[in-house]
């Protein structure tokens, strides 16, 4: 990424080709998270999860034990 930048601003590109922004934060609700997740495994909300490089069993806190509900729906 940075031999992009070096050779965007070395041919004159910034603000031209290429514009740099901020990035946007995605909006979260309060209650997004590994806790409402968890929260929603125990009533039957969750139909299907898709998660990709991550591993929220092990990421969660200690105490939502994420490990053991995303075990329990495998079986």
């Amino acid at each position: 990424h940075a031999l992009g930048h070096a050779m965007n601003a070395r041919l004159g590109n910034v603000g031209q080709a290429v514009r740099y922004i901020d990035v946007p934060l995605p909006a979260r609700k309060p209650e997004a998270g590994l806790p409402q997740l968890a929260k929603d495994l125990d009533d039957g909300k969750v139909d299907t999860l898709l998660v990709i490089g991550a591993n929220p069993a092990f990421t969660a806190p200690g105490d939502v034990p994420l490990a053991e509900k995303l075990a329990r729906e495998l079986n």
